[in-house]
């Protein structure tokens, strides 16, 4: 017995002492905030909103009412892996897949005014099987991308979405050639509207309008994000972030954000609405390896050369008293996606939710800034 009770001792001041020193396990210890269970697990590249509702999908689809907390799943029209959702003029559009194969199983849309009665899209009209759905909040639209298959080589296609309206022509069309799903440069990773221009990314170049028309041809772009106006920010996977303001892109801005492992990996805006004090041009969101960064915009949303840590001046999407929460929270790990909601003249504040990765844990965060005290946390 005694030996056993020296065991016990050993077992409690060997964590008590380890508990410190490691982060992801005891990170909402160390910040004295309790962890949340997550509602919204594994990985979602999409997170939309209007003035009524947001919506999230990782293969099912959840929402709430616009200012609320708990996240609820939405009835499906059919079994299968909804990832793919976008919403346009008060219609939430989705994209089925086979859970197991993930072939294409049917495209639909719902009137958010009831949330109910799904509509199955005929796609015989389209030219190739859908595939994603391009959505960027700011766009009036959003865009279903279609590819067809012939040997190694795929044409894709992008379709206009408004409302309950997809329009049977393609707006912008490209081909591959000897590629493969995984490693094609040329198929488009995001559309942005600028004005009367329809911008589209691909690994390898940024074309305008169509492939007639090259903005860049520098390659290695891996994200866009639409700002105020016309402007449209461009990143490529080595941190350089260019503005696109209507007559051309500019020079792109090589920010260092250290150390190596924390390489870009998505780009988010966040709007002057947003009533971040300093932060009237807006701002940028850069995921990265450990947690994100903020670039402060200057006048005309013109890109900076410096960036910040959460936290680390007033002007932040977080507090200045909870940049440690951050750090020894969401700061430990890659930020795959960054979500902000802004929405001008309602009655709460700007969110911001964040896709986190980690091995067995990937889930949806959350920081909400209409908390008496508001921190990161599990959503």
């Amino acid at each position: 017995m005694k030996h056993i009770k020296s065991f016990l001792i050993f077992c409690t001041v060997f964590l008590s002492l380890t508990a410190c020193s490691y982060p992801g396990l005891f990170a909402g210890i160390e910040s004295e905030v309790k962890l949340k269970d997550p509602s919204v697990t594994s990985t979602t590249e999409h997170l939309c909103y209007d003035d009524t509702y947001e919506f999230v999908s990782n293969g099912t689809i959840f929402m709430k009412k616009a200012g609320g907390r708990t996240w609820t799943a939405v009835s499906l029209p059919d079994s299968g892996a909804f990832r793919e959702i976008g919403l346009t003029g008060g219609y939430l559009w989705a994209v089925n897949f086979d859970s197991s194969s993930m072939e294409f199983k049917g495209l639909y849309y719902i009137d958010t005014a009831s949330i109910e009665n799904w509509v199955e899209f005929n796609t015989d009209v389209l030219d190739g099987t859908p595939y994603r759905i391009l959505e960027l909040q700011g766009n009036s639209s959003i865009y279903l991308l279609t590819r067809k298959r012939a040997g190694n080589n795929y044409t894709y296609r992008i379709y206009q979405i408004t409302g309950a309206v997809l329009k049977p022509s393609p707006v912008f069309e490209i081909g591959s050639s000897g590629s493969n799903e995984n490693n094609d440069s040329t198929r488009p990773l995001a559309v942005a509207e600028s004005g009367t221009d329809f911008l589209v990314l691909t690994k390898a170049k940024l074309y305008k309008n169509s492939t007639d028309d090259v903005l860049s041809d520098a390659g290695s772009f891996i994200a866009l994000a639409k700002g105020s106006g016309g402007n449209v920010y461009v990143m490529n996977q080595s941190g350089g972030i260019g503005l696109y303001n209507g007559t051309g892109l500019g020079e792109l801005k090589n920010f260092d954000f250290t150390p190596s492992e924390n390489s870009p990996k998505s780009l988010a805006f966040v709007s002057g609405d947003s009533g971040i004090k300093g932060a009237e041009n807006g701002m940028l969101l850069v995921g990265c390896g450990s947690g994100y960064r903020e670039i402060i915009l200057g006048a005309d949303g013109t890109v900076p050369s410096s960036y910040q840590e959460p936290g680390a001046s007033d002007t932040s999407t977080i507090l200045t008293s909870k940049k440690s929460q951050y750090s020894s929270s969401i700061g430990y790990y890659p930020v795959h996606c960054l979500f902000p909601v802004v929405m001008a003249g309602t009655t709460y504040k700007y969110r911001v939710y964040a896709l986190v990765m980690d091995s067995g844990d990937t889930c949806l965060w959350s920081y909400y800034t209409d908390d008496s005290s508001p921190s990161w946390n599990r959503d």
